[in-house]
Formats: C-alpha cells, structure tokens, sequence
C-alpha cells in the first residue's frame, strides 16, 4: 500500500494474515520480484474517520482487477499510528504516543511511585515535540523526576501557577538521560516538560518520579559565632541540612564560596518555609538571620540559583550571643 506510516505496517500485515489463512487457496504469498498480483492503495483521513482504499492489480500490465473500500472510526490508537503518514514521515520517523496531543494547558496527569524501581510511563518525542505533566504532591518531599531509555532528553520543572521555571537538567540522569531533584510542597502543582536535546533527539523514553525520603539531611551542630563549623560540600541539586537549636536565640546561617546561592529555612516538622535567601552574605553567598526556638529542629535547603552551577561551597551556623 502507498504510504509510510506505522498504520499501513499494521494493515499490511493484518492482510498478509489473512491471505495466508484462506483455505484451499491456489495461490502463494510471496515478496519482491516474482510476485504476479500486486496489493496496492492509500489511506486517508476525512475528518473523524480513516478511509483504506484497497486494489488487486496484474503486475504484468498494472490493470486493476479489484478493489474494496473500508471506513473506519477514528480512535486514540489508529489516531497514534496514522500521525506519521499525515505528516509525510517515512517509517523509521517517530510518531505521536497515544497521550497526544498534550500542552501546557492540557498536561497527562502523573502518579508519583514509590522508588527508583517503579515502572516507567513509555512515552515517545517525535520532531518538535515538548511533553507535559501534571505533579500534585500530597506532601511536602524532595521530589526525584527521572528520564529512561535511549534518547537524549531534556527535563524542565515549572511551578503550574506562577508559571516560574524552578529546576532543568540535561544528563543528571545514567547515560544521557535526564534528572531533577527539587524540593515541593502540598497544595501546590507542578509542570514536568520532557523534549529531546536537539532537534534530532527523538524516539521513545520513559518517565519515572518518586519522594525521596527527607531523612537524608545532613546534621550539623549550632556553634558560636566565634569557633562556628564551616562544613564544605559538594553542590547538589536539592541538599539539606538539620539543625535543633540547645535554645531559644537569633540564628545565622551563612554560605561561602563562589556559587551564587539560595537558602531557604524550614520548619522540621512540617516543612513549612520560614525565611529564604539569595545574596545577602558576601559576594553570591546567602545568609540568613532568624529568631528559633530552642529543642526544635529545622532543615536548611541550599540549591544554586543557576541549574548550570556546580563545585564546592561552605556552609555554617550559629546561635548570635553564644
């Protein structure tokens, strides 16, 4: 049949079936050159549904001996295999997955797993294609976001309302796959924009997202101001840090070093935001001043203000008077 797309594989197939299992058939199924009848035709949409125009021809002199017409209902599936015909793609082109076509607006909404094991979502990025995801979280987590396969993909995190880009990644992930961590929260939701690298990056991925658990802060013991622990770390995507005051006092919490920085105090219980800051220490360092209570424990989130950032910075705290 004319036309290259993953519909006419289907139906090609589908009548090679059938031609083979006709009983007492004087005839043999064959490909290529010896071939004495040829099966030929062209698919094409008219509006909801799918027409298959279908001919017997003689190859010795090209005469149409017979021809069949079939209308079909067009659904998600044939919807999904007809795209790259439309498009005039040949086969080995990408075509649209069954969650086409989605947007910004209309983004497929996503169910957080439970760990790194978790079956992916199968997906595909065909020419030009960004794919959406609706994140709701019920709780406050670190949110892990990660791409599978073989296609070199590109991760966005944006925040649905106020539309602000909060996170991107390119290969965070193994190989050239992508990932994010970043902190959320409930109430609120999240768009996850997949596209491909480059324009050429396309083909079928998979998409998994999970809570990582928040146990993972690193604890660090409040000083004084005068012998306060600079502890240095390695730069993350989302790291955190616990601190439980011994009393109630105006804390200061620095960075240092030469990545522009955020931090962002935290309730340990809840995990509501208390304060955040992004360059009020020297140079692009943060720092940030706040009253605590004593026995009560907070986490200190520090993430770079450019996705691109990486390296070591230095992080301490200490209770003002102590």
């Amino acid at each position: 049949m004319g036309g290259n797309s993953q519909f006419n594989t289907y139906l090609n197939n589908q009548l090679s079936g059938e031609l083979i299992d006709v009983r007492g058939r004087s005839f043999t199924l064959v490909s290529g050159g010896r071939a004495q009848w040829v099966v030929t035709g062209e698919i094409v949409r008219i509006g909801d549904m799918i027409r298959v125009y279908t001919r017997l021809v003689r190859r010795s002199d090209n005469s149409m001996i017979s021809q069949i017409q079939t209308d079909m209902e067009l659904n998600r599936s044939i919807s999904a295999m007809f795209s790259a015909a439309e498009s005039g793609e040949s086969s080995s082109m990408v075509i649209a997955d069954e969650w086409e076509p989605d947007s910004w607006d209309s983004p497929v909404e996503f169910a957080l797993g439970t760990d790194l094991y978790d079956m992916p979502m199968r997906r595909t990025i065909h020419s030009d294609d960004h794919d959406w995801f609706l994140v709701e979280p019920d709780s406050a987590m670190s949110l892990v976001i990660q791409t599978t396969g073989s296609t070199d993909t590109y991760l966005t995190l944006h925040d649905a309302d106020s539309r602000e880009q909060l996170a991107t990644n390119d290969d965070g992930g193994d190989g050239s796959n992508a990932m994010i961590r970043h902190f959320v929260r409930p109430g609120k939701r999240y768009i996850v924009e997949v596209r491909g690298y480059s324009s050429s990056s396309t083909g079928e991925y998979g998409i998994t997202g999970r809570a990582e658990d928040m146990g993972d802060a690193i604890p660090y013991q409040l000083g004084r101001s005068s012998d306060a622990r600079t502890v240095t770390q390695r730069l993350g995507s989302n790291d955190l840090f616990l601190l439980t005051p011994r009393s109630n006092g105006m804390m200061i919490l620095e960075t240092t070093g030469d990545i522009d920085l955020v931090m962002e105090l935290l309730d340990g219980e809840t995990y509501e935001s208390i304060a955040e800051d992004d360059d009020s220490g020297q140079d692009y360092n943060a720092r940030l001043v706040q009253e605590v209570e004593g026995g009560k424990s907070y986490l200190v989130r520090v993430r770079a203000v450019s996705s691109d950032s990486g390296g070591e910075y230095g992080f301490k705290g200490y209770l003002y008077g102590e």
